[in-house]
This record gives structure tokens, sequence and C-alpha cells, in this order.
């Protein structure tokens, strides 16, 4: 199973700070923003992964991440010359995945909860038979987001960006596909503001009935973190978790839960961050994984 990060865009809700860095490479309390949706990635078991990011910043991805190989994975880049949607930047991928179950996550999302990661993994499982699956979460106000509607439990619509503020289910930066769903993204026409919309390609699978929800209730945290205000609160929710004893969005941890690295990857990870505070972190981890 394949995975892809699409960690492009213009990043212009987050402007000026994004004039000269990627959006998915500013810090989420102690890590870059991309930890996050490659934690999720690793945490679900998938080990080749594609980051979709633009011209200006792919090699400063590839800097940072390299070819996946302290991570236990397979990491590769491909750029997206011009940003036209979510949809059209998915379909690049189309090569990499190669006919393969494939898992998507926004480059500016962050997830965490007790039992995430067997949620994760039971999407991957089903992606493998052929079930997709998009992860939601109930939100106060959901017009910033794609709002998600249900009749008898059953997923019937999706809505991008609701007029008015009220409360409902918003589709997260997540979801888990299974053979063929290239051929739905293929489909999609431009939207009204010129852009090839992801949520055209949930709706096309709902109308097929071919696209399940899985819900994100009590006891998960979700942030779109695209704007100054929920960056902050993202970041301010990882470090109270962390203060508590969690480890969040930390590639390597979930290599090493993952039986992909080992405890001295771990040590020699945190040696590499030097004395950043995600260094420190890492360090005390890994010495309670190796019993010291």
């Amino acid at each position: 199973m394949k995975g892809i990060i699409l960690a492009g865009g213009a990043g212009s809700r987050l402007s000026p700070m994004t004039a000269a860095v990627s959006k998915q490479l500013l810090p989420v309390y102690d890590k870059p923003m991309i930890f996050y949706p490659l934690s999720v990635l690793l945490s679900a078991g998938i080990c080749e992964i594609l980051v979709i990011s633009g011209p200006r910043f792919c090699e400063s991805f590839r800097a940072l991440l390299g070819n996946g190989e302290r991570f236990g994975a397979r990491i590769f880049y491909k750029e997206q010359e011009r940003p036209e949607g979510i949809a059209r930047a998915f379909l690049l991928g189309e090569e990499f995945v190669g006919g393969e179950p494939c898992a998507l996550a926004l480059g500016d999302n962050v997830f965490f909860g007790k039992g995430l990661k067997s949620a994760l993994k039971r999407a991957a499982a089903d992606a493998r038979k052929g079930v997709n699956t998009l992860f939601c979460r109930p939100v106060d106000d959901v017009s910033p987001y794609s709002s998600v509607a249900f009749r008898g439990g059953v997923l019937t619509d999706i809505e991008e960006k609701p007029q008015g503020r009220a409360p409902g289910i918003a589709a997260v930066g997540l979801a888990f596909f299974g053979r063929g769903v290239m051929e739905y993204a293929k489909r999609v026409n431009a939207s009204p503001r010129g852009e090839y919309e992801l949520t055209d390609v949930y709706r096309a699978l709902i109308a097929d009935g071919g696209l399940c929800a899985r819900v994100l209730g009590k006891g998960y945290s979700w942030f779109d973190a695209g704007t100054a205000g929920r960056l902050f609160a993202a970041s301010a929710a990882v470090r109270a978790a962390q203060k508590k004893g969690m480890l969040i969005g930390s590639p390597e941890a979930e290599a090493y839960r993952n039986g992909r690295i080992g405890v001295s990857d771990l040590k020699r990870a945190a040696a590499a961050y030097k004395n950043s505070d995600y260094a420190e972190t890492l360090a005390r981890f890994a010495e309670k994984e190796s019993g010291a």
C-alpha cells in the first residue's frame, strides 16, 4: 500500500510566513508540520510515501526527510508545477501508486488521540479489500471545511465550505482508497474558482456507493493548521499532550513502534537533532524503550 502527502499550495492564509518557506515546514510545537501527516501514514503501516510539493520547496522537503531510511520507509518526491486543486495534485501520484490501494494525507493536518493507530490500521486493511474510507470529525463550525451528511448512518453527501456558521461533521485531510480511485480523480472538472476539488472525487465515490466514513469522536484531536490561529492551537495542544507524556507526530517513534527501526536508531536520530526540544523528547523516549 502506498501513501501520498500533499504539501503544495500557496499557503496564503499564513502569509507573510509562507513568503519564503512552505507552510508544511512551519513548526507545530517542536516539529515541522509535515512530520505529523508522515507519522500518521507510518502509524498505518505504510512505508512507501510520495511527497508532492511545489517546485520552490521540493528540495527543502528532500533535505528534511531524505530517502526515508531513518524512518524505516522509502520517501519519494514529485513537483506540482502550479496549484490547481487537491484532486489534480493527487493525480500526480498515479504512476507512484501504480494501481495499488493508497492513503492520502494533507500536509497541514494534525491528528492524535487514543485509538488512532488502530483506526488507521483498520482503514488500511479495508483499503486492501477495496473499501474507501474518509476520516471525519465533528466541529463547532463546519463552514471552513467540507461538510459531510449522513442518512441512517450511511454517508450520502459532501459539500465544500458550506455557507453560514453552523456545527457539523467535517471531512478531515485523511482518506484511504482501494484500487481505482485515480479513475475518479480523472473525471473531475474544474470548479468555478478554477480548481480541481477533492470534494468532487468524494462525491463521485458516494454516488457509486463506494465511500465510507470514519468519524473521530471524543478522545481524538484534529487541527487543520492552515491559518495562524489554528497553527497556534495545534502547537498548544501538542505541547499540552506531550507534557503529559505522549509523543505526537514523531515519525521515528512510529517507525520504532512498527518494528521498522531500533532503539539505537532512535538515539542516533535524537543526537542528529542536537540540542532541540524535540531531540530531548526523542532521547527520553529512546531511554524509556531501552529500559535505561
